[in-house]
């Protein structure tokens, strides 16, 4: 069972595997596959994570050019939240 979004040149599949709990057992690993969600406030981001009581890794000054979060959610899959820098 699944669902398949065409966003013009790419494609986001969304499939659910209902014999497996999970498809990860491990923690938050930014080198592995991860949905990246661009987000308007890092510092707004950040604090509706923690009134929320959701784990996360911040890198507010990441190489890649913007600020990076990291929370899983329920299934344990990767999302990142990527911010401009100082915003």
């Amino acid at each position: 069972m699944g669902a398949w979004y065409d966003l013009g040149e790419q494609q986001l599949h969304v499939v659910e595997i209902p014999e497996s709990e999970t498809l990860r057992s491990g923690g938050m690993n930014s080198l592995e596959g991860q949905v990246s969600i661009s987000v308007k406030s890092y510092a707004r981001t950040l604090q509706w994570l923690t009134e929320a009581g959701i784990p996360y890794e911040a890198e507010p000054d990441s190489v890649a050019g913007f600020s990076q979060i990291y929370t899983l959610d329920r299934d344990r899959n990767i999302i990142e939240l990527a911010a401009p820098y100082n915003s």
